[in-house]
């Protein structure tokens, strides 16, 4: 995960349990800061997709699967 990504994790208000700077959540962090919202995750031909249970939110072509949950979180979060 890149900087700007975990950045605009923590501007979202991902939970955190860093004393300073920025925190690089795993994917089981990830799924779990997702909470029932959470559907799926899978890998196809063009990359990562992870899904919410509501139907349209759907993050596609992630390159890793810890980057495809944490845009699905964000899409989550800014509802």
């Amino acid at each position: 995960m890149n900087y700007e990504l975990a950045l605009k994790l923590e501007q979202a208000g991902f939970p955190s349990d860093a004393k300073v700077g920025w925190k690089v959540p795993n994917l089981s962090e990830l799924i779990e800061a997702c909470g029932d919202e959470f559907y799926s995750l899978q890998k196809d031909s063009d990359g990562w997709v992870a899904m919410a249970k509501s139907e349209w939110i759907v993050n596609q072509n992630a390159s890793t699967p810890e980057e495809a949950v944490a845009n699905l979180y964000l899409a989550i979060n800014s509802k």
